[in-house]
């Protein structure tokens, strides 16, 4: 009897113990930036806020104060802004940050400014930007804009993108204006 407890024993403390690897890892800033908006010029995201790891209920890293911005001809223009954002990461990978992989990005008290003057511009950029990590937006609005003139809101937005090879699914639900 013993010998099982023993080896429960050590399954949980090499399992607590590969969990807790990332903790010891230094997040940068620009790093992270680039690993959540890359390969493509038309958007940037900044981290205005802490970085830091947690491993309950899962393994993730947890940011305050993102901020994403899309290029709209020749200036930029803010998206979206994310008091809590946290980014799920692959629990076969915590040994090494640079090969972590995002799983999935959750953002939470967001606020989307969508402007409808600019709509083809949106499309077009997010339709050449096919490496989207899934994401999903939850306890946020999103405002509507027309030319900078406020038109309509939709709040308490749960909203999820899964992306995978030439298949977008989306659903969005919220209280409209």
């Amino acid at each position: 009897k013993s010998t099982q407890l023993y080896f429960l024993y050590f399954l949980f403390f090499v399992t607590f113990s590969y969990v807790s690897i990332p903790f010891f890892y230094n997040y940068d800033k620009s790093t992270i930036e680039k690993r959540i908006c890359e390969n493509t010029k038309k958007i940037e995201c900044l981290i205005g806020g802490n970085i830091r790891y947690n491993f309950f209920p899962t393994p993730r890293i947890k940011i305050n104060d993102l901020e994403v911005k899309i290029l709209l001809g020749k200036k930029k223009k803010t998206l979206v802004k994310v008091e809590k954002a946290s980014i799920k990461l692959s629990i076969f990978d915590l040994l090494n940050k640079k090969k972590q992989k995002f799983k999935k990005i959750e953002f939470n008290n967001f606020e989307v400014n969508f402007d409808l003057s600019s709509y083809k511009s949106y499309f077009d950029i997010f339709k050449k930007y096919t490496n989207f990590i899934p994401f999903s937006l939850e306890g946020g609005k999103i405002l509507f804009f027309d030319s900078g003139n406020y038109i309509a809101s939709i709040d308490e937005v749960d909203f999820k993108l899964n992306h995978e090879k030439n298949f977008k699914k989306n659903r969005i639900k919220g209280k409209f204006l």
